[in-house]
Parts: structure tokens; C-alpha cells; sequence
């Protein structure tokens, strides 16, 4: 999650000095702000990927890309995006495949070929195929960290095909700073990410809505986590990800993922059925 200011509110307040250095609101007046530096820009979008892929059964397939992709602030070489800039980066990825019914798929996305985020679906049986997305943070140290996307099916795929908006992944700085928070951060705020994973099964009752209680915290500038909760002592606006992954039995015709915030629904997920 990365936190940003609350808009000012009010008539009256003066525009702040122009003389090359960054200011922020303190006490009703422009203070300079130091300690940190604004990162700079860094975007990232694959294109179409290279046609004749075949991906093994139950391995994880680095996709391979064009060239051609749209890059500001790193280098590209089809499969592996390397930032220059250290920092938090959201990252979003989606896999599109012809899959066999009831084989599972899964849509990673890889730091140094060790698996960061992913999502997996059981059963793609729509006509032509279906997708599979993943979204969340990832740090980088912006020199050797590379990002790339990984497929994963426990049966034989199909040649994947070649569009751009059927098969991608992108990155995008949303702050600076190390990984532990420290330094800095647009304007030489503080850095507040979070990553919490539930590492145990946890069972659910049918028809009701469950909190899901976290039990570890990968990411956690902030020492956020709480009562496997999410309390961060910042104020701002969060960009929130989440993902579930669930093995019903019976087979359920309804599942789905909802963030909540002080007890009350905030926004939820599509619904799946459950093989």
C-alpha cells in the first residue's frame, strides 16, 4: 500500500516559494522539506509477445515479449524489465490461455526469477480461452532487481497467442526509498507498505462473510499489522490489492474477495465458482 497526503481544503493559502527547492504545509505556513528526495518517473508496459510459445505442463514459463514495449526509467530485453530506480513498484500482470477444462492456471509475477505476486484459476472453460490477472507491490533496488511475468499450468497449453491486451504486465514507481521505509519517498514523506498472507488454511462457512486473519506480514514499513489486520498510523489514500485462492468442496457457484475497512464493506472482487 503506498499512502498519500490529504488535499488541503480552504480559500486563502498561498502558493509556494519558486526557488528550485520542495515545500510542504506545516503549521499553517510552507516549510522546506528535506530528508528525501522525489523519485524519479518510472513506467513500464510490455507489448505483444513473441509468437510459437508452448509452455510445459507444471513449470513456471518466463512469457517471452517483443522488444518493443513502452519503457521510461530502465532497461528491456523481452523478458526481464530492470528498473534504474530504487523503490515500491505496483505491478500488474495478466495471462490469457486456451487451457484444458479443470487444469489450473496461474499468472506470476517474478523478482530474480523467485515468485513475488500470483494468481491462479481453476477450470478456464469459456470458448476461446480466458484470463488471469495479479496486481500488488514489489521493491526494487534499482540496479540488479528484474521483473518479469510467468505462466504456470499443470497440464500442456496450447501455443500462446501474440496480442498485447490479452497477455502483459507493467510497473509503475509509486514511491522511493528503501524497502524498510527509511528515506526518501515523494516530498521526503514517510513510506507506508504493507503485504499481509495468510499461510494456514482457514476455513469458511458457507453464505457469510469471513474474515480472512492474516498471520504474517511479508512487507510492514509501518509495523501495521495488527490482530491480523492492516492499522496503518499514516493518513492518506491507499491503493489496496488483495487475492484469495479457494478449494471448496462442495463446488461453490459463488465466491468472492471483499476488502473491508472499520467493520464496514469497502469495495469487493468478481465472482468465481470453485472447482
Amino acid at each position: 500500500f503506498q499512502a498519500f497526503p490529504k488535499p488541503e481544503s480552504g480559500d486563502g493559502i498561498p502558493e509556494a516559494p519558486i526557488d528550485g527547492k520542495q515545500y510542504g504545509r506545516q503549521d499553517a505556513t510552507w516549510t522546506e522539506v528535506t530528508g528525501g528526495e522525489a523519485p524519479s518517473p518510472v513506467t513500464f508496459r510490455s507489448g505483444g509477445i513473441s509468437a510459437g510459445q508452448n509452455p510445459p505442463a507444471n513449470s513456471n514459463y518466463p512469457i517471452q515479449f517483443s522488444l518493443t514495449a513502452d519503457v521510461d526509467g530502465g532497461t528491456w530485453d523481452g523478458t526481464y524489465f530492470t528498473p534504474d530506480t530504487k523503490g515500491w513498484y505496483q505491478m500488474s500482470g495478466n495471462v490469457f490461455a486456451n487451457a484444458p477444462t479443470s487444469s489450473r492456471v496461474g499468472c506470476i509475477i517474478q523478482k530474480n526469477d523467485n515468485s513475488e505476486l500470483a494468481t491462479y484459476n481453476q477450470g478456464i472453460t469459456a470458448v476461446g480461452g480466458g484470463g488471469i490477472s495479479t496486481s500488488g507491490l514489489v521493491y526494487c533496488n534499482g540496479t540488479t532487481d528484474k521483473l518479469s511475468l510467468v505462466i504456470n499450468c499443470n497440464d500442456t497449453l496450447p501455443t500462446l497467442g501474440g496480442s498485447s491486451n490479452t497477455i502483459w504486465f507493467s510497473a509503475h514507481l509509486v514511491t522511493g526509498g528503501s524497502s524498510s521505509g527509511g528515506g526518501g519517498g515523494t516530498g521526503g514523506g514517510k513510506t507506508v507498505a504493507f503485504r499481509g498472507e495468510l499461510t494456514v488454511e482457514q476455513t469458511i462457512p458457507k453464505q457469510s462473510n469471513t474474515p480472512l486473519t492474516l498471520d504474517t506480514a511479508s512487507i510492514d514499513t509501518d509495523n501495521s499489522f495488527k490482530d491480523g489486520k492492516f492499522q496503518p498510523s499514516v493518513a492518506g489514500y491507499y491503493q489496496v490489492n488483495a487475492n484469495l485462492s479457494s478449494n471448496s468442496s462442495p463446488q461453490s457457484s459463488d465466491t468472492r474477495c471483499l476488502i473491508y475497512k472499520n467493520g464496514e464493506r469497502h469495495s469487493q472482487g468478481t465472482n468465481m465458482a470453485s472447482k
